[in-house]
């Protein structure tokens, strides 16, 4: 059901980008009763990378956990140590233990203990050659096939929220080894990652742009249907156009999507470079019956040649546009400037954390420390709503005027009385 919400202006840009199309040449065939064949795509960092690993440390009275699967092997100086790790495909770091050796570590995250000392490798996903996961592979081709045996154009959709459950997030080499035998059983261009954050910050921040697949950068925003006031506009407002490409290292297994056609707000075309990788922004919640602003905002990111400039004057353009206002109003203009700085400034989680019918408030994400006095925020938020409700009393009494004027029966003039 998420997948299905998956920004259906999304996917038409990603048609019209030509990700259905491309390479629908080379797209798999059924052959006899069943069977469909495949072919791989090359492995996509089959060479070493140019980019060279960076470390960190040493880092005093700290060790790192877990040894890679050939063992916490230990190397007489840093420089074999380092090498050694470097080319150990689950190996992040080391750690020397008192007056011992230097050891491979799997670990990435330090934890202090007196007496020890660690080094950490600051780059592991971008630095190194990594080698596809047989087993993961097998398991990819698997689920190719079955999708192309229903449909041999068809592309593989998968969702980034699965990389958390299979273990890979935060990401790891071996991590990226597993996921990179997904990527490359499907053709070129047959494999579409949803990027599913839970904020839109996007997954692919973490994974330091070595996916190598096309992706869809979404945001998850809620879960559940929750309807809690809430969504950093700032933030959705960079979707997608901060996008970062692959690594150079792997830059030629991404397919080409050079330009996209947008429309500006007068109505005329322009050409935009894409970036590497990402071919669409849309959003993915458990539920659109809330913040109708935050996803009209990514929504509309296809059609833009770049960010809006201002938040504010966008939410307050809207605003007018909405409640079909032919001139200014004041109140509505204030509201939705203090919305953009409380409200709509800030994600929390995925499920109802914003304090808004919350009274009292049981958490501190806007309630100070008695859970009684609500931040500045808040208040921002409820002042807001006052002026929302006076410009509604506004418009309701012109309304009522205007219905009592149109009701009331013409007058008879004075001519027609005496006759």
């Amino acid at each position: 059901a998420t997948a299905a919400t998956a920004a259906t202006t999304a996917t038409a840009r990603v048609r019209e980008r030509g990700l259905m199309e491309h390479d629908k040449g080379t797209a798999s065939k059924p052959t006899t009763g069943r069977t469909v064949r495949t072919t791989p795509t090359p492995h996509p960092n089959a060479s070493h990378p140019s980019t060279l690993c960076v470390w960190d440390g040493p880092h005093k009275n700290t060790y790192l956990h877990d040894c890679p699967a050939t063992g916490c092997r230990e190397f007489d100086t840093l420089a074999e140590a380092r090498a050694a790790c470097e080319a150990t495909v689950d190996c992040n770091g080391l750690t020397v233990e008192g007056a011992g050796r230097p050891q491979l570590r799997k670990g990435s995250r330090l934890i202090a203990h007196a007496g020890e000392e660690s080094y950490t490798m600051l780059n592991n996903l971008i630095c190194r050659s990594f080698p596809i996961d047989t087993d993961w592979y097998q398991r990819g081709v698997g689920g190719y096939q079955g999708i192309a045996r229903t449909d041999p154009l068809a592309t593989w959709a998968y969702q980034g929220w699965a990389l958390g459950v299979a273990g890979w997030d935060p990401p790891t080499p071996q991590g990226l080894s597993q996921f990179r035998g997904f990527i490359t059983a499907a053709p070129p261009g047959k494999f579409l990652l949803i990027d599913m954050s839970s904020n839109g910050n996007g997954q692919w921040r973490q994974w330091q742009g070595t996916w190598d697949t096309p992706y869809i950068w979404t945001s998850l925003h809620t879960f559940g249907g929750a309807d809690s006031l809430k969504g950093n506009l700032t933030r959705a407002n960079r979707i997608p156009f901060d996008a970062m490409p692959p690594s150079t290292t792997h830059a030629a297994a991404v397919p080409s999507f050079s330009t996209a056609r947008n429309t500006t707000s007068n109505g005329s075309s322009t050409t935009r470079a894409a970036s590497y990788g990402v071919v669409g922004s849309g959003f993915t919640p458990e539920g659109l019956d809330q913040n109708p602003a935050y996803y009209e905002l990514i929504q509309g990111a296809p059609w833009r040649s770049g960010p809006v400039d201002n938040v504010t004057d966008w939410a307050v353009t809207r605003a007018h546009q909405r409640y079909r206002l032919q001139a200014y109003n004041d109140d509505v203009a204030q509201a939705w400037a203090l919305l953009v700085a409380s409200s709509y400034s800030e994600d929390l989680s995925v499920s109802d954390q914003t304090g808004v019918g919350k009274f009292p408030g049981t958490d501190l994400s806007h309630w100070l420390h008695d859970l009684a006095t609500p931040t500045p925020r808040l208040c921002d938020t409820w002042h807001a709503w006052g002026r929302l409700l006076r410009a509604g009393g506004q418009f309701m009494a012109t309304a009522d005027k205007a219905a009592t004027a149109t009701a009331s029966p013409p007058s008879l003039s004075s001519s027609s009385s005496s006759s």
